[in-house]
């Protein structure tokens, strides 16, 4: 995946202004990034720092200078305490920017229509939404919307918000099929309890988790519990072997001599978070942050997870917060931490990379949408009006069902049926049937 290049006055739609410190970027919020500065390389994580809705703002008193130029590298790991990206399977806020704007909505030319802006006028794909069915206009959505005389900025907010229902009741459409596969803990504490104070030696300490290179399959962290003798606040990190910048950064805190198990959002470790291979994921600690706390090496039975292999790892820190990765020991010491961790069927990947499949069905799902608004909306004006006279309810449901409510009308193929089939065609694209193999016995 392409980075996202911005460039200090330039005067693109992202590129932030000279003298400022916020980048704004909407549609990457919700995923995680790092960034790389043309001339420096990967920019210091204590540098910068997440905006909540898109984007970055350089920190500690730096402003942008013109003509600095940055790339923006998307991780895939999302995280935080305020939002989750995952649903049904799936990264909303990846899959949405993927899929988002491949079809648009044509600017009507008649005299006084409402302004459309870029963004609902943007398609990708080359498709617009009023191709798809007669009853598809943006006049006939104004007429119809909940909102009377809406203005221009209301209708178009309400143009998105419809996109990305569309979007989802696709997606759920395809991706309807039992996502878990399996929870755990990394170890059980085993019944004879002999927990050991580790001494502090300045390293980089914590676990490694080798994800299998599969585009369907992520690894989530639900939380972890710390066991430490003191009451301590701290970071943790989540890196990969690939990438040099931490992937997450975690403020715990800790309660001394008691596990304190903390929950965590949207630490999702799969192959695209890993540059799509894969690969080693650590997270851990600097015991240089902890001072003189110690933490608990326990005594415990390890479980094997499905899909991930898991050991504990020590490695000497270097300059600043990096560390040596090609000199990495596994001792066996717990280092106060044990994670709980799920295996589920992960889509991104795949609907990202195919993105250009769903064109046809969300199309499809916009005008039956439509059809359906006309049909039950509760407004009445003129337009509405002249819609209802113009197609009955009986011809309205027969585009939308194939069937009007009579004895003897015609059945043609109505818009869900043309779903249905999207639907079902698109499943087989992504979960094929295993083919017959044909064994001959001499």
């Amino acid at each position: 995946m392409q980075p996202i290049e911005i460039v200090v006055g330039r005067g693109g739609p992202y590129d932030p202004v000279a003298g400022t410190s916020q980048c704004p970027v909407p549609v990457i919020a919700g995923q995680g990034v790092y960034i790389e500065k043309a001339g420096y390389g990967t920019y210091d994580y204590d540098k910068w720092g997440l905006l909540s809705l898109g984007g970055f703002q350089l920190l500690g008193g730096i402003l942008f200078q013109a003509g600095e130029r940055f790339y923006i590298h998307l991780t895939g790991v999302s995280y935080g305490t305020g939002q989750t990206s995952y649903t049904n399977g799936f990264n909303y806020s990846q899959v949405i920017s993927a899929l988002y704007g491949r079809i648009g909505w044509r600017q009507p030319t008649i005299s006084g229509s409402p302004v459309l802006t870029s963004i609902n006028t943007m398609a990708k794909g080359n498709r617009v939404y009023q191709d798809f069915h007669a009853l598809a206009t943006i006049s006939n959505l104004k007429s119809v919307m909940e909102e009377v005389a809406a203005s221009d900025s209301s209708l178009n907010t309400y143009l998105e918000s419809l996109q990305r229902g569309i979007i989802m009741r696709c997606l759920n459409g395809v991706f309807d099929n039992p996502e878990y596969i399996d929870q755990r803990l990394l170890f059980k504490r085993s019944l004879v309890v002999n927990d050991q104070l580790i001494e502090n030696k300045g390293q980089f300490v914590g676990i490694r988790i080798n994800v299998l290179p599969a585009p369907d399959l992520a690894v989530q962290v639900d939380s972890i519990s710390l066991y430490f003798d003191s009451a301590i606040t701290f970071n943790l990190y989540v890196f990969n072997d690939s990438i040099k910048a931490p992937l997450a950064v975690i403020s715990v805190t800790t309660v001394a001599n008691s596990q304190t198990v903390i929950g965590l959002s949207d630490i999702v470790l799969n192959y695209i978070s890993s540059n799509n291979q894969g690969g080693a994921f650590y997270i851990g600690y600097f015991q240089s942050d902890i001072g003189s706390a110690k933490a608990y090496w326990e005594q415990g039975c390890s479980s094997s997870g499905a899909c991930y292999g898991w050991d504990y790892f020590e490695s000497n820190k270097l300059a600043g917060y990096d560390w040596e990765r090609n000199q990495v020991r596994y001792s066996g010491y717990t280092f106060g931490m044990n994670l709980h961790v799920s295996v589920f069927r992960d889509h991104t990947w795949q609907i990202v990379r195919k993105a250009a499949l769903f064109d046809n069905v969300i199309g499809l799902q916009m005008a039956a949408q439509i059809v359906e608004q006309i049909l039950y909306n509760t407004r009445s004006n003129s337009t509405e009006r002249i819609l209802k006279d113009n197609i009955s309810a009986a011809g309205a449901q027969l585009d939308l069902n194939g069937v009007a409510a009579i004895s003897d009308s015609p059945h043609t193929t109505g818009l869900k049926k043309q779903i249905d089939k999207e639907l079902q065609r698109m499943k087989l694209s992504f979960f094929p049937k295993a083919k017959a193999i044909t064994v001959n016995i001499c």
